[in-house]
């Protein structure tokens, strides 16, 4: 195995007893945790609760996905894509450390920065590729950016950032870019 598949596995099996070992001693008792086990991102349940605060700022929506993560999972198998998972979260952590990232989906996440100026988010973007990358890990992103008057602005920049996203995969992977919201 080359350097990237056993720094993976190395992750997943790490993981795979941390979580052995937390249920065995019962310390995830709350039925929806606010931190992603296996990526040490936000939840949904965190996002929910997180929301006000992105009322009234400039905010960076970016919802990202793993290239062909499916496939992967199929041809390497699980306890190899909970590295990737593991991977990805680490770098979305170091990428945009004052952000919120969550884990959106199985393999979908949702980056949301607020008060980043355009120039400072891209260039978190271009990083987190590169991280991603050097992993062997491929995605695409639509992110879209602008300033929020309430809650259903916010719920739109996502629908928004979602929609480029699918765009962009049409066009093959590997894609991502941001635009101001409309």
């Amino acid at each position: 195995m080359d350097e990237t598949v056993n720094g993976v596995v190395r992750r997943a099996d790490k993981l795979m007893y941390d979580h052995k070992w937390s249920r065995k001693h019962h310390l995830d008792t709350d039925p929806e945790p606010e931190i992603d086990e296996l990526t040490g991102l936000k939840t949904r349940s965190a996002l929910r609760k997180d929301f006000e605060s992105f009322v009234g700022v400039l905010l960076h929506v970016m919802v990202l996905d793993l290239d062909g993560f499916r496939e992967l999972n199929d041809k390497k198998g699980s306890t190899y894509c909970d590295g990737v998972l593991s991977a990805a979260g680490e770098a979305l952590t170091e990428c945009y450390g004052g952000c919120s990232a969550y884990r959106y989906g199985s393999d979908e996440f949702l980056v949301i920065g607020k008060d980043d100026p355009e120039q400072d988010f891209a260039k978190a973007c271009e990083k987190t590729g590169r991280m991603l990358e050097e992993s062997g890990i491929s995605f695409s992103a639509g992110y879209v950016y602008g300033t929020t008057k309430d809650t259903q602005v916010v719920r739109s920049m996502i629908a928004q950032a979602e929609n480029m996203l699918q765009e962009d995969k049409r066009g093959g992977k590997g894609q991502f870019r941001g635009k101001e919201y409309h």
